[in-house]
């Protein structure tokens, strides 16, 4: 038997009372096989049937319906359609069979033994709401619906069951009882770390509850079930009889167990004798339904006290989990694993075996299978992200060249984080459209994210509405608090996106044209790849824009090979949709388009917070770069000037870019031996000394970093280089 160790150490207990013996009896029948099953979302389908099982308005007909067959079902021989219709065939069968109550509940813990206790309750709790639901269609739909008046005649359905108002009544009470009932065992089931956090004593208050309200919501199905089959067994006659019962007075005899049986008054007995044809016929039929009344509203007594208890043990779970929860993850964090698994089990803190889902295929995954891993913690409001963000944020780390380099490397897990104490109907909308769009894994049920968890990540990893990016590595440590930036910029390239990636990256290819426009399009790309000279330009003024493309035009028809691109300026707004439509129609240049745009400067502003957290970051050109982010469109243009992915950029803006024109024939001269940036260095700023200078610098050698020429900062003249070894030994 799979039983857990606690459920062995109480079969081997001594037996001190009646309910630790039918306890025990109950764990013997029970041997899980590790089958799952989703018991909430098969819940909730229930839920909907009770909503629907009586006349509706217009308006609930809308309501939303339940994917029930999407339910996790993982491990069962057959379907869960046909193991639910299994287990209501079972159970009608017995219902017209001889036998007490009890051994027939027994026989249901022995047909269930394979699974686990939130399974096993639900599904004979939807077992018999499907017999139910069918019978409530029959009744509502027999009068206008003839299909269904052949059915119901064939299946001897009663056309009027108002006769059964009292019987209905503690059949709802109870029906309502045993939901209660269920959704509490399900929530302890579905407790995350129960092991790691709780205490013994406090699982053993809880299981023992569990055990005993399992009984009893099978037995009180089983009286539902015979409720329901006493219903088709009914005449017409014998309905109509019963609707004129008055008010029941109701005694009890302690010899008959668990029932209690009814007397009228001789006014009342009258009036039913008058209306009988066989008064003892009468008499049987009314005893047996009014018999079975009774017995739910027992039932209802027994299931109340075992809910009360039990909703108060899992209460008192819920506050030891979350206090010692919050507790444990400042620390384990800053702790050395192997893997990632510990870490990102008590981060995720679910008692669902498959608490994360691929947002295309809806294939649900469990945490094992982000183990060697780097896993990206995208970290958000339900909303996630402007949508023009979400489609560049999908283009960074999905459809980025690199991505296919890397495989499978990483997973991008979305955590979203409601921004109120609960989740409203507008954050469920959002998670809904999103995650059905998104390449991204993300939580299943965001909303029962543990609250221990979610002030952790807003309190120790300091998220403010902003989404952010945490990245662990494949053992779980932190790697990088918020990779955003370093994603908007590189993309897949930077992968694993850590800290020490993001200075590597940016040793590289700073201040670069391959830094500021690479990936934008596929054609900038190209272009890089092939060593050609740029010039990116913007300005929100139609004139300028003309007259610089004229010019630009004149000096490329040269030997110059100039690729010239307008970039717009910070905050796009329609004016530049209206500079965008002059551009195309006056075929002034190449431009991005609007979105792309948006892409440009959205990557302008990630360099520049990346900027300021590097060492050294308050050199010339990156004031001159990052000083475009403050010119807007009643600006005059400016321009950027570099080669593909050789280091060195030249900004020209006001009367420098008509020096660029005026001086061509002389920086052209030196295209040649400077390249472009030197050349035009060299001829807009002349050199501060004609004598001697010694300046030298020594850079570190990485692989294309030293292509380009290197001007001297002191005097602006170009630069000799050299190599230099230099040992590091200690020894």
């Amino acid at each position: 038997m799979s039983l857990t160790g606690f459920e062995k150490r109480y079969i081997h207990l001594p037996v001190s009372t009646e309910e630790d013996f039918l306890i025990r009896k109950i764990l013997m029948t029970h041997d899980p096989d590790g089958r799952q099953l989703d018991a909430q979302q098969l819940l909730h389908a229930v839920k909907n049937i009770i909503h629907r099982a009586s006349p509706v308005s217009e308006a609930d007909c809308h309501q939303e319906n339940v994917a029930v067959w999407d339910a996790d079902a993982i491990g069962l021989h057959d379907s869960l359609g046909y193991t639910i219709f299994k287990i209501s065939h079972e159970v009608l069968s017995r219902c017209f069979e001889g036998g007490d109550i009890h051994t027939k509940t027994m026989s249901l813990f022995d047909m269930l033994g394979k699974f686990r206790w939130d399974a096993k309750v639900v599904l004979v709790v939807a077992a018999f709401f499907t017999n139910y639901g069918v019978l409530q269609l029959q009744v509502q739909l027999q009068s206008r619906n003839p299909l269904a008046a052949l059915v119901a005649l064939l299946r001897q359905v009663p056309s009027d069951v108002s006769g059964f108002r009292a019987q209905f009544k503690a059949f709802t009470l109870l029906v309502k009882t045993v939901m209660e009932l269920t959704e509490v065992i399900i929530e302890f089931e579905s407790l995350p770390l129960q092991k790691e956090l709780l205490e013994y004593k406090v699982i053993s208050a809880a299981k023992s509850k569990i055990y005993l309200g399992s009984y009893w919501i099978f037995r009180s199905s089983l009286a539902c079930f015979s409720f329901i089959a006493d219903l088709r067994t009914r005449k017409q006659d014998q309905v109509h009889v019963l609707s004129l019962h008055l008010p029941l007075f109701y005694c009890s005899f302690p010899h008959v167990n668990d029932y209690m049986v009814i007397a009228y008054t001789s006014h009342v007995t009258c009036v039913m004798y008058n209306h009988c044809q066989h008064a003892d016929s009468f008499f049987r039929n009314s005893n047996s339904i009014t018999i079975a009344a009774w017995t739910m509203r027992n039932l209802v007594y027994k299931l109340s006290a075992l809910y009360c208890d039990l909703r108060e043990q899992v209460k008192m779970c819920h506050q030891q989990i979350d206090s010692r929860l919050y507790e444990k993850l400042p620390n384990l964090f800053n702790q050395i694993h192997v893997d990632n698994q510990e870490k990102l089990k008590m981060l995720i803190a679910s008692g669902d075996n498959f608490p994360l889902m691929d947002c295309l295929s809806k294939e649900k995954h469990s945490i094992s299978e982000l183990k060697n891993k780097v896993v990206i913690l995208l970290i958000s409001k339900p909303e996630l992200l402007p949508i023009e963000k979400i489609f560049l944020l999908v283009h960074q780390t999905y459809d980025h060249p690199h991505q296919e380099k890397i495989g499978g490397s990483y997973v991008v897990l979305w955590v979203p984080l409601s921004s109120s104490h609960g989740w409203s109907h507008a954050d469920k909308i959002s998670f809904q459209f999103l995650s059905g769009s998104l390449p991204f894994w993300s939580l299943k049920q965001p909303g029962l994210l543990n609250s221990a968890v979610v002030n952790f990540i807003i309190q120790e990893w300091n998220f403010k509405e902003e989404a952010m990016m945490v990245v662990l590595d494949t053992n779980g440590m932190i790697t990088n608090s918020n990779a955003m930036d370093m994603i908007w910029i590189w993309g897949a390239k930077a992968f694993p996106f850590s800290i020490s990636r993001e200075k590597e990256l940016w040793e590289v290819e700073k201040w670069t044209l391959q830094l500021m426009i690479d990936g934008i399009d596929p054609l900038l790309t190209k272009w890089i790849e092939e060593g050609k000279n740029f010039c990116i330009f913007g300005s929100g003024n139609a004139d300028w824009i003309r007259n610089f493309s004229s010019k630009i035009k004149e000096v490329s028809n040269t030997e110059l090979q100039l690729e010239v691109i307008y970039v717009g300026w910070r905050s796009p707004t329609e004016k530049l949709q209206s500079i965008l439509r002059i551009i195309e129609q006056e075929n002034l240049c190449t431009y991005l388009t609007f979105t792309k745009i948006r892409f440009f400067w959205l990557r302008l502003e990630s360099m520049k917070s990346l900027t300021s957290r590097q060492e050294n970051n308050d050199d010339d050109m990156s004031k001159e770069i990052l000083g475009l982010l403050e010119v807007d469109d009643s600006d005059d243009g400016w321009v950027l000037i570099g080669t593909g992915s050789l280091p060195g950029l030249i900004k020209l803006q006001g009367q420098k870019v008509t020096e660029f024109f005026d001086l061509f024939p002389f920086w052209a001269e030196n295209l040649g031996t400077m390249g472009i940036v030197g050349a035009i260095k060299s001829a807009l700023e002349p050199t501060l000394s004609t004598g001697p200078c010694d300046h030298a610098e020594i850079l570190a050698f990485n692989e294309g970093l030293l292509k380009g020429p290197v001007f001297c900062a002191v005097c602006k003249r170009l630069k000799e280089k050299y190599v230099l070894y230099k040992c590091d030994a200690t020894e």
